[in-house]
């Protein structure tokens, strides 16, 4: 996967974060050597707007619980840099940096692509959904 095409998914990402006021996020399933998944929501209360789908993961630098981050980008050279020497050497891929600008956190990820998915996902019984909503596979 080229890094200008993963560049452009991010900018499309970034558009979604901002329009729908999208701050915290989650890792919501990984399988191993396959795929992680995570959710970003504006209030895991009752919902999440997005879920970012991380294909070959090879290096995770984030929180497994939920973690505040407000932009998503490629990561610049001087993180890359730094990101090499502690992972020794194992990411490959393209890394991908989850920020918080206002705290100055940052989260990584190495990956070989990515797909993502606009949709509310309700975590309690609802009845008539409309299009591009749907309820969390685990509510019964």
């Amino acid at each position: 996967m080229e890094k200008g095409r993963i560049s452009r998914k991010l900018e499309a990402i970034q558009k979604e974060i901002d329009q729908r006021n999208i701050g915290d996020f989650r890792i919501i399933k990984y399988e191993y050597n396959e795929e992680l998944t995570m959710a970003g929501s504006f209030d895991f209360s009752y919902y999440h707007d997005i879920e970012i789908f991380f294909k070959n993961v090879s290096f995770i630098a984030c929180p497994g619980s939920e973690f505040k981050a407000n932009r998503i980008r490629l990561a610049n050279e001087a993180e890359e840099e730094m990101l090499y020497k502690i992972s020794h050497a194992y990411q490959e891929g393209v890394t991908i940096c989850l920020e918080d600008t206002y705290f100055g956190h940052k989260f990584y990820l190495s990956v070989s692509d990515l797909e993502y998915q606009v949709q509310t996902v309700y975590y309690y019984k609802r009845d008539q959904l409309k299009p591009n909503e749907r309820i969390a596979d685990w509510v019964k």
